[in-house]
């Protein structure tokens, strides 16, 4: 196994089979995935949203689902997660080892979150909808591509992957411009 350390926190290397549906084994990330430490960024994120923007209950909503990340990944990992840094107990139900229940789990989630944006928001131009489709038609083929596929040769190809599909994230910015939430 090749092993490529992110030098700001955790590690990850690539080792097939280590589940059905992912051959990365992150073997290392207490700082983002470690329940105690989600606290503290959903109390970081919340707090600094609730300053800028003097919105109460925005900021819970926003807490919760920062802390939603630990939940989510406590689904989908294998017992890799802890609770807190330094711990030696890690928790994940492991839905990963199965692809039929990770499209159907992931991707009932993913549908669920696409219905609540375009309910809660409205489209202000015809760029908010014809933008906003391609972008989700992007991210579901490069999330069902990802899954069981063949393993990548080298961690440097998934973090390399990673840093050119945050660009969407720039799109989807630009997006969320034109859909402000409906009042």
């Amino acid at each position: 196994m090749v092993c490529f350390p992110d030098y700001r926190e955790g590690t990850a290397r690539i080792a097939p089979g280590i589940t059905r549906a992912s051959p990365l084994d992150l073997y290392d990330f207490p700082i983002s995935h470690s329940l105690l430490v989600d606290f503290v960024w959903a109390g970081l994120f919340a707090g600094t949203y609730l300053v800028l923007q003097q919105y109460l209950q925005e900021a819970c909503v926003l807490r919760l689902a920062v802390l939603s990340h630990w939940v989510l990944d406590w689904l989908s990992h294998r017992p890799d997660m802890p609770l807190a840094p330094g711990t030696q107990s890690k928790y994940g139900l492991g839905i990963r080892n199965s692809i039929p229940l990770t499209y159907a789990v992931e991707g009932g989630l993913g549908l669920v979150g696409i219905a609540v944006y375009v309910h809660v928001t409205r489209a202000t131009d015809h760029m908010a909808v014809y933008a906003f489709w391609p972008v989700i038609a992007l991210l579901t083929a490069i999330w069902t591509g990802s899954i069981g596929g063949a393993s990548p040769q080298h961690i440097r190809v998934v973090a390399v992957g990673n840093l050119m599909v945050s660009a969407v994230f720039a799109w989807a910015y630009w997006i969320d411009r034109h859909r402000p939430a409906r009042l």
